[in-house]
């Protein structure tokens, strides 16, 4: 054989296909340019909320961090009530759980996400059970984070069957809304 049967022709190389992979930023930022903003102020705010969600898809800042930097590297003033009503937009971009500040927020939003969607089309009793799973991450999170489920059932007052369908549906969201993409890329 000679050296030249091992390259391939020009034409051979244009059909191989090219994986492209999106940074969870980059899906972040795609959703951004499909919803109203109401000027440039409010963009900012958004790319910066963005480039600060870290690599399992929180918002590990506080508002008053968002303002700093805006203010430090845009010479931008924003108030804390305009980081947070541009972060509750961020809130409801694809994965749901995107931008939550710790895992109850992320947990709660999911299950808030599944009900609303679902909620006209779920059996009464799948519903019920979604409803449960809201309200134990919800409001007694600490409980349910140490397996207290003995003061879940009583609290709830439920059987151990219903606390099992309500954990099964907890266990099934993502703890991490960014897993699934990829981490390498450039953030702005």
């Amino acid at each position: 054989l000679s050296a030249g049967s091992y390259s391939t022709s020009e034409e051979e190389e244009k059909t191989i296909p090219v994986a492209v992979e999106n940074t969870f930023h980059e899906y972040l930022e795609e959703q951004l340019g499909l919803i109203e903003l109401t000027d440039e102020k409010e963009e900012a705010i958004a790319h910066q909320i963005i480039g600060s969600i870290d690599e399992d898809g929180y918002l590990r800042r506080e508002p008053i961090a968002i303002i700093d930097d805006l203010m430090f590297s845009q010479n931008l003033f924003v108030s804390e009530e305009e980081v947070e009503e541009v972060f509750k937009k961020i809130q409801d971009f694809d994965p749901p759980g995107t931008a939550a500040r710790d895992l109850r927020e992320c947990l709660l939003i999911q299950l808030e996400n599944k009900i609303e969607q679902q909620e006209e089309e779920l059996p009464q009793e799948e519903l019920e059970t979604l409803l449960l799973a809201r309200d134990i991450i919800r409001d007694y999170f600490d409980e349910f984070s140490k397996k207290h489920f003995q003061k879940l059932i009583r609290q709830f007052d439920i059987d151990e069957d219903s606390l099992k369908d309500a954990m099964d549906v907890i266990l099934k969201l993502n703890p991490k809304p960014a897993s699934g993409y990829s981490t390498s890329g450039s953030r702005s």
